[in-house]
């Protein structure tokens, strides 16, 4: 006869499909996190302190997506502060709004949870936007875009919030975390010195001059 502890204990065991699933899931973590090493070690290479701005975009391109994965979203942001404009400016994008379409696109002043993180230097998990009012809308109307999580941090380096780095919508619709908010927090730390480079509009490639559209508020 088995005891009830033992008959709740496979009750509770998962599926093979779900077990499939976490084995998947972990793997395809780990795999995100390797890229995301490989693509950090660029950033901080001593060759990387004297890019030219072009180069430097290009090298969050391709950092951003491995930073994305690495806590298993769909999509994300780095937006850099623009003190001039009291706004924030896109400066890459991962997912589905690919980088052409945001960069150098501000974020109107005072509007959204990455301003609200700017302006504190602290981070935020919001797992149910729609319920927090800090969220802006615009965005995501604009784009045909659905934002349902967001795992904002600041960038801050020499003790300023240069910009903040975003993940959105977390696979399986499943809800940002702590352990989340660190592997966030690491790149937006190594990152620091990058968007210092791009902080002041002078740095910007000569495109950006005349490229800036603000988002309907």
């Amino acid at each position: 006869m088995h005891s009830a502890s033992a008959v709740t204990t496979v009750l509770a065991m998962p599926s093979p499909l779900e077990l499939a699933d976490r084995v998947e899931r972990l793997e395809r973590r780990a795999r995100a996190q390797a890229s995301l090493l490989d693509a950090l070690a660029e950033l901080l290479a001593p060759a990387a302190r004297g890019a030219a701005p072009e180069a430097i975009l290009a090298m969050l391109d391709t950092s951003l997506p491995c930073a994305v994965a690495a806590v298993d979203a769909t999509d994300g942001s780095i937006l850099v502060r623009d003190d001039a404009n009291s706004a924030l400016a896109f400066v890459a994008t991962a997912g589905s709004i690919p980088t052409q379409r945001l960069r150098w696109t501000y974020l109107p002043s005072h509007r959204g949870i990455a301003s609200w993180v700017t302006a504190n230097g602290q981070a935020a998990i919001v797992n149910d936007v729609r319920a927090d009012e800090r969220f802006y809308p615009g965005i995501d109307e604009v784009h045909a875009f659905h934002t349902r999580t967001v795992l904002a941090v600041p960038v801050i380096h020499g003790g300023n919030v240069l910009g903040v780095v975003e993940v959105l919508n977390k696979r399986g619709n499943r809800l940002f975390d702590t352990s989340d908010k660190r592997a966030i927090e690491v790149y937006a730390h190594c990152i620091g010195r990058t968007l210092a480079h791009l902080a002041a509009g002078q740095d910007r490639p000569a495109a950006a001059q005349t490229s800036r559209v603000a988002v309907s508020s």
